[in-house]
């Protein structure tokens, strides 16, 4: 299995990079969502790719998940659910890339 490096960046703040998908999902569930945030992860092509996104509905913000198929998507997940604490650990409330 190939090693995937993923990278967290928010206003304000310096990137942080993370070798695994649990460290990264921790750190997701962390990020600030009053500023723009975005966690990628280095493609196999060398370029960095989003992979989640800080949004906006209306004045309310929220975290995107990724996609089932970005690498690590599953561990990431669970580790930023984990990180939520045991109200938000449902995996059913995530189907590719929202949070419902």
């Amino acid at each position: 299995m190939t090693k995937v490096h993923y990278r967290l960046l928010q206003e304000h703040k310096g990137p942080q990079e993370f070798d695994s998908p649990e460290t990264a999902g921790e750190a997701w569930c962390e990020a600030l969502t009053r500023y723009t945030s975005e966690m990628q992860y280095l493609h196999t092509d060398g370029k960095w790719k989003t992979m989640a996104t800080v949004g906006f509905d209306g004045h309310n913000p929220y975290k995107g998940m990724p996609f089932h198929n970005t690498p690590g998507a599953a561990e990431f997940i669970a580790a930023y659910n984990s990180a939520m604490g045991p109200d938000y650990q449902d995996p059913s409330r995530y189907s590719d890339g929202i949070c419902f």
